[in-house]
């Protein structure tokens, strides 16, 4: 139900305190990113796309142009131009009443209203009504058909009669008096410029009615507020504003103009007081000169009865026309509630719609355009106004999920259609290229045949001059043989005497010949495997040719015998050559074998001679070591002289102190006594004094006593009144909770069985209307006793849920709580939350606390201010539900004192877990990271974090934010997981990690997991950037940092081996890289580089070995190699699954 009170007095003036101040670029920006990307322009031609993407240049010029507005109060005339467009309403198309005039002003004016409408509506918004749902933020139409369903169900549950009567404005936004606008504004406070500029806003305004391409002759319009503008219905609703002071008899409510005045009638007085109402609202008319519409007016009485009471109501002598059926603000009202016909409307026009997408969207081929439609003009249509006339009986349902039905139908139609189209495709491409290779294969036969004929008759050619060719050469051969046996009997001679000489050149050749027929050999052996591959598929497509020969006939056959038997002989003679050949082959690899036995020899004795200069080398490096052996402990001989020397200094220091410290002690002694006397004789003077008031005191509790008696007899009597009321509350609490879950219960109802079509035969056929309409009626009440408020539903109210995490306005977490819930628990307010239905609580513990909330921050002791104490500062973790498992440590701010610089140990300040997983004491800097400790199982198992602080002051701080991780939550880390990443990238860190002051903390040992994101097989790790340094700092573990340190490997082997501080990553190889022997499989990984070869420098490493974890040790030596080591920072990236890394 609204409120009934008239709006607050808005009719005095308030000083003048609405004013506009200058304008800046940045409010301009602001608005320009604001406008549509749309083509709409007004007068000047200017679309409002241009604003958007040109803000920047056109803020400067329109910052002097807006200032200049301001300061003079004139409105440019040129932004007064509006050009109309009709638009259709409802009824006879031929009538101008049934149009509504849109106006298309100029971007630039919008742009500049819009900046005043920002500044004016934070101090005019409260003046509006609260009956006001139209043009107002966080109402909306169904917020107004919620509360007058609600009154009405009301009455109809208690059996009464309520009588309503719609009313409607005869073009209002037309009418408005300019001069009677401007006093209701000064009325209301502004100012005097302000008003003078609205006057000039609304002066002289000039209309074009435009259709299509054709624009009609200007005129002026000398009422009204431009449709369409910014300023517009701000105007209109302060201007109607005062209606609502008029009806304080009766419930009333508006959007915009549409008003509707209603009454629970018990008597015939009920209707002669709404009948006053009436004429209360047609006077307020006149007097604003503003004008009803009676034609449009109309009455309906909502009963149940079947007699009531009909009371003729007249406008003006007009009478109201009396309806069973009306539609109001797209919801058709039945005189019971039922909205049987708005049901039957709905479907009729969500079929309609469905209709032209079945018959205008089948050929299209993608189903997510086909899915928006259905939701942008069906589903639409029937999620309006769900929660007012959500449906209960099975016929209703049926109906809108008949609906639903049929797209999905029209939905597996089209796919099965698509499927089918492509198997039919897929047959005719594969009969196509089967015909296609049936042709080819018929022109090659034929080819093959031409030239086998051509090839027989060139062969009986060739065989016959070849006849010829060997006949003369026979003859020719024998006259030559003559003159050779001659030659040679002459030459023998000469060569038996060059033989000598030219074995000796022939040896040395053929050394050389042998060295070349190795590099032959590779060759050939190469081609060869070539040669191999090439005749195997010879052979095959031979196979191939064989087989389609066979089935063509028996004559071809028979060829083809014949041509195997040819060839037959040919591979026996060819079989004959690989044979011999073999022979030459083996005895050439005897002698290759022979040679190769020759090098291994000098190889070891090369071999040999390195050995014996490695040795030399490390006896001279051992002299090197022991003469620095003899200097350092001469060194440390001249220290301990030191130390001793200073030591008896310090002792004859100490003992001069001590005799000092006796004397005072000695002094103080001598003044104590005297101060004791003077307590004695002080005792018994008070005790004179405490004897005579006790009896004093005994004299007083007896009054007190008697009246102690009378205030237990009141406080009994209130005790019982108490008990009683709190009976009712339980029991009020008990049946909003019950009819909340019937809510929801329907409202699942309705989106299963309406949108999803999911709900069947489930749903009950019928149920008390009365319960149901009570539930409404029950869930609306909270609304109507805080109407005033931002929000008109609170869910908090109903049920108590889970708390969720939330960030609040500073930016810090918290937990969504309502505003009292905070209040109880000690949290502080940190902003809305849940879409403004509650507040996010911001909770902060401190020392002695026990955390039980989720996201409470651990502080220090007068936090935001620097902790200069020293002690513990301990905190107690305690679960919120059984069902937690871990907890999870996000450090926004941690800065203690250091480790000591000789031996990196945190022995001035730490930071201690116990009673969860061991967790290895922190120090120094590690903003930004984080801890996860396993909380166990079961409701009690606490969890203690302690900040230990001592030594010299330092400016400590700390801010430790604490989540409570539900056992099947997606963010549950690993076991055994001291850190836990999410996420395809992310940079990960060691503890007091620094680039520039930090160091590396000695005695660490733990895991850092990785969650394996879907569809990745690998991790590839990278260094951080350290612009700070020539030299990136950013790994280093062992060795001195300040020097080149290279990359560090393995757990044994060579002197480059990790042995003390290491990052151990399983199976880990250098990206980009050939694997060799030195960089295959590496695990631990050290040094001054990030590498997993030795002979590398820094380059990106990667792992695939699944779950993705790495393990962190450092031991606790550090002096003298590791004391500037800063720890390490990663930068890691997931890998997709590819044919390299799966």
């Amino acid at each position: 139900m609204t409120s009934t009170s008239d709006s607050p007095s808005m009719m005095t003036n308030l000083n003048s305190f609405i004013t506009v101040n200058e304008i800046n670029e940045h409010e301009i920006i602001r608005v320009l990113k604001r406008s549509k990307d749309t083509l709409t322009a007004g007068c000047d031609g200017i679309p409002s796309f241009l604003l958007r993407d040109c803000a920047h240049i056109f803020s400067k010029p329109l910052v002097y142009i807006f200032n200049l507005i301001l300061q003079t109060s004139t409105f440019p005339n040129i932004w007064k131009i509006a050009h109309v467009c009709p638009v259709f309403k409802t009824g006879d198309i031929t009538q101008i009443q049934n149009y509504r005039p849109i106006s298309i002003l100029c971007n630039f004016s919008k742009v500049f209203e819009s900046i005043i409408y920002d500044r004016i509506y934070s101090s005019v918004i409260r003046f509006i009504s609260p009956s006001q749902h139209g043009f107002v933020e966080k109402r909306s139409t169904v917020t107004n058909l919620a509360c007058f369903t609600q009154f009405i169900s009301d009455a109809l549950d208690r059996k009464g009669q309520v009588e309503v009567i719609y009313m409607d404005f005869k073009k209002a936004f037309d009418q408005i008096d300019h001069h009677l606008l401007l006093l209701k504004l000064d009325q209301y406070g502004f100012s005097g410029s302000l008003l003078s500029l609205i006057k000039s806003y609304l002066a002289n305004r000039e209309q074009r009615v435009k259709y299509r391409n054709y624009i009609s002759d200007s005129y002026v319009a000398t009422s009204g507020v431009p449709q369409g503008s910014n300023l517009g219905p701000l105007l209109f609703l302060l201007f109607i504003n005062d209606i609502c002071g008029s009806l304080s008899t009766c419930a009333k409510l508006l959007f915009a103009d549409d008003l509707k005045i209603y009454t629970e009638i018990k008597s015939i007085e009920d209707c002669l007081t709404l009948q006053n109402n009436i004429n209360a609202v047609v006077k307020w008319c006149n007097e604003n000169r503003l004008y009803l519409n009676p034609s449009k007016c109309n009455v309906m009485s909502y009963t149940k009865k079947r007699e009531f009471l009909e009371f003729v109501y007249d406008i003006s002598s007009v009478t109201l026309h009396r309806t069973f059926i009306i539609k109001d603000l797209g919801v058709i009202f039945d005189t019971e509630l039922a909205f049987s016909e708005h049901i039957r409307d709905v479907t009729a026009r969500a079929i309609k719609s469905y209709g032209f997408i079945y018959r205008n969207c089948r050929d299209f081929k993608n189903l997510l355009v086909m899915k928006t439609l259905f939701f942008s003009l069906v589903r639409s249509k029937l999620e309006y106004g769900a929660l007012i006339w959500h449906p209960i009986y099975k016929i209703h349902i049926d109906q809108l999920e008949n609906i639903q039905r049929r797209f999905l139908k029209f939905l597996r139609n089209t796919i099965e259609k698509r499927r089918e189209e492509k198997r039919r495709e897929k047959k005719r491409k594969e009969e196509k290229k089967k015909e296609e290779k049936r042709r080819e294969e018929k022109r090659r036969e034929e080819k093959r045949r031409k030239e086998k004929r051509r090839e027989e008759k060139r062969r009986e050619e060739k065989s016959k001059e070849e006849k010829g060719r060997e006949e003369k050469r026979k003859e020719e051969k024998r006259r030559e043989e003559k003159k050779r046996k001659e030659k040679k009997r002459k030459e023998k001679k000469r060569k038996e005497k060059k033989s000598k000489l030219k074995k000796r050149e022939e040896k040395r050749r053929e050394e050389k010949r042998r060295e070349k027929k190795r590099r032959k050999k590779k060759r050939r052996e190469g081609k060869r495997r070539e040669e191999k591959r090439k005749e195997e598929k010879r052979r095959e497509e031979k196979r191939r040719e064989e087989k389609s020969k066979e089935e063509k006939g028996r004559k071809e056959k028979r060829k083809e015998e014949k041509r195997r038997e040819e060839k037959r002989r040919e591979e026996k003679k060819r079989k004959e050559k690989k044979r011999k050949e073999k022979k030459r082959k083996e005895k050439r690899r005897k002698k290759v074998e022979v040679k190769k036995e020759y090098n291994k020899k000098e190889k070891r004795r090369e071999e040999k001679r390195r050995e014996e200069k490695r040795k030399e080398e490390k006896r001279r490096e051992e002299k090197r070591r022991e003469e620095k052996g003899r200097e350092e402990k001469r060194r440390e001989e001249k220290r301990r002289k030191e130390k001793r020397r200073k030591k008896k200094r310090r002792e004859e220091q100490r003992r001069k102190g001590k005799r000092r410290e006796e004397k005072r002690r000695e002094e103080k002694r001598k003044e104590e006594k005297k101060r004791k006397e003077k307590k004695r004789k002080e005792k018994k003077r008070k005790e004179k004094k405490r004897k005579e008031k006790k009896r004093k005191e005994k004299k007083r509790k007896e009054k007190k006593r008697k009246e102690k008696k009378r205030i237990e007899k009141k406080r009994k009597e209130k005790k019982r009144k108490e008990k009683k009321r709190k009976e009712k509350k339980r029991k009020e609490k008990k049946r909003s909770r019950i009819c909340f879950v019937c809510i929801m219960y329907l409202f699942d109802i309705f989106v299963c069985g309406v949108v999803l079509g999911v709900v069947g035969s489930e749903i009950p056929p019928k149920g008390p209307q009365k319960k149901h309409r009570n539930l409404i009626n029950n869930m609306i009440n909270p609304f109507l006793a805080n109407s005033r408020q931002s929000r008109f539903l609170s869910l908090f109210t109903f049920v108590q849920f889970d708390n969720q995490l939330c960030t609040g306005a500073t930016g810090d977490n918290g937990t969504c709580v309502s505003a009292p819930e905070c209040a109880q628990k000690g949290g502080s307010a940190n902003g809305p939350c849940a879409g403004g239905f509650g507040t996010c609580c911001m909770f902060l513990a401190t020392c002695g606390a026990t955390i039980r909330e989720n996201g409470t921050y651990f502080v220090q002791a007068g936090y935001p201010n620097q902790y200069d104490g020293t002690g513990s500062c301990q905190v107690t973790l305690a679960k919120s539900h059984p069902d937690v498992c871990q907890y999870r440590l996000d450090f926004d701010q941690f800065s203690l004192m250091g480790p000591e610089p000789s031996n990196h140990i945190c022995n001035n300040d730490q930071f201690i877990v116990s009673g969860g997983t061991p967790v290895p004491p922190i120090c120094g800097n590690n903003v930004a990271n984080h801890l996860y400790v396993d909380a166990g199982t079961g409701a009690s198992n606490p969890v203690t974090l302690s900040v230990v602080t001592s030594g010299p002051m330092f400016p400590r701080n700390w801010k430790i934010r604490i989540t409570q991780i539900a056992c099947s939550s997606i963010y549950r880390a690993e076991e055994g997981c001291l850190q836990y990443f999410t996420g395809v990238a992310g940079q990960i860190r060691s503890f007091n990690y620094d680039p520039t002051s930090g160091l590396q903390l000695s005695n660490q040992d733990y895991s850092i997991c990785i969650r394996n994101e879907r569809n990745f097989c690998g991790v590839q790790y990278s260094q951080c950037d350290d612009p700070a340094h020539n030299r990136s700092q950013s790994f280093t573990l062992s060795g001195n940092s300040n020097n080149a340190v290279q990359a560090m490997v393995g757990s044994t082997g060579s002197s480059n081996f990790c042995q003390n501080d290491y990052l151990i990553i399983p199976m880990a190889t250098n990206v980009g890289r050939p694997v060799t022997g030195t960089s295959a499989n590496v695990d631990r990984i050290c040094g001054g580089v990030l590498s997993a070869d030795v002979t590398l420098q820094s380059t990106p490493v990667r792992s695939t070995v699944k779950p993705f974890r790495l393990w962190f040790h450092t031991d606790s030596t550090e002096a003298p190699n590791d004391v500037a080591n800063k720890g390490f920072c990663l930068n890691y990236v997931q890998q997709p699954c590819t044919n390299n890394l799966a």
